[in-house]
């Protein structure tokens, strides 16, 4: 009986393995849960902790002086901008007076295996709207190369990954007053539907929201995941944001944040892709175009920042995988950040 055990154990993990010699590959969720890890955080905090917020808004750097920023050469800030994450940002000036060129990368302690960094590269212009001449905060506008406002507009949105994969990031679109998001339950459906506009839904009024944005990424995956047999693999993403402020009016109240994330990895025939074919990125999402590569994996995440500080993230995705089974993985994390 114990023999026939033994057996029985071995086939199947012969059968799960497809009989292949990548017994001990078997994974590679952790990969393709990458952008639920970058999102979530951790609930312990790091060692050398600091509660960083964005430094233009934290009470920590509000009042420092772009000469101070460009003084102390790289910032290092912790637990930003989720728990268990560092990031490191340097300020330098340009050539075009009030204009500054900002550097923030991001690592990724707990999952540093997967995840090299997060590269954002940005220009800011001093602007003095409320008194603070000189001083880097929230009134100073993202600006292009050559001062002229745009909020868009960003150098560099790339994560590196270990296995010298990049996640190309770009932003697709920051609503106007009106037409920004209402917030994203974290209970809400967590299925890829047919179409965006049955899962992002407009504020009533201009009133309700006092920040929207929505960002495209695209990746082609280097690394070998032992679940597929298709040598490529590319993944389409689209990351909906949004702030749902409890008064209005009144600029010190506390909001709400929310994030919707969809994601799609396809294996494609073809591998040509930039950014200036993400007015297309959607139709992979919403599987528009899926019949010109098969489906690898499906992806939802969301997550939520309550005005209490309790922060929570889900996701589920679904893997396709060479063994004629799908793998579903669900995970969750909530903590509070004012703890």
């Amino acid at each position: 009986m114990k023999n026939t055990i033994l057996i029985l154990l071995a086939l199947s993990a012969l059968i799960f393995a497809g009989c292949s010699s990548d017994v001990e590959d078997t994974s590679g969720e952790d990969y393709l849960l990458a952008g639920y890890y970058m999102i979530a955080g951790g609930e312990t905090e790091l060692v050398d902790d600091s509660k960083a917020t964005a430094p233009v808004h934290q009470t920590n750097y509000n009042s420092t002086s772009f000469a101070n920023w460009i003084s102390a050469g790289t910032t290092k800030i912790v637990n930003y901008p989720e728990r268990q994450q560092k990031t490191y940002i340097t300020v330098s000036e340009t050539g075009v007076d009030d204009v500054y060129f900002i550097s923030s990368r991001t690592e990724y302690p707990n999952k540093e295996d997967i995840i090299d960094y997060y590269l954002e590269e940005y220009y800011v212009k001093n602007v003095d709207t409320d008194g603070t001449d000189g001083i880097w905060n929230n009134a100073d506008p993202v600006v292009d190369p050559d001062g002229n406002s745009d909020p868009k507009y960003r150098e560099t949105m790339e994560v590196h990954f270990q296995d010298g994969s990049v996640r190309q990031e770009w932003i697709a679109d920051i609503p106007a007053a009106g037409d920004r998001y209402k917030a994203f339950s974290i209970d809400g459906d967590m299925s890829i539907p047919d179409d965006e506009s049955d899962i992002v839904t407009l504020v009533d009024s201009d009133e309700e929201s006092w920040w929207s944005s929505k960002v495209y990424y695209y990746q082609n995956i280097k690394s070998r995941i032992s679940y597929f047999s298709y040598e490529n693999k590319e993944t389409f993403g689209v990351r909906y944001y949004t702030q749902i402020p409890e008064t209005y009016a009144d600029l010190d109240s506390k909001y709400e944040s929310s994030t919707l994330i969809l994601e799609q990895t396809l294996s494609r025939t073809s591998t040509i892709w930039d950014s200036s074919y993400w007015a297309d990125l959607l139709n992979y999402i919403f599987g528009v175009d899926s019949s010109d590569g098969v489906e690898l994996a499906e992806t939802v995440i969301r997550e939520r920042i309550g005005t209490n500080g309790k922060k929570e993230a889900v996701v589920h995705s679904e893997i396709n995988t060479k063994y004629d089974m799908t793998l579903t993985i669900d995970k969750s994390i909530s903590y509070d950040l004012l703890d």
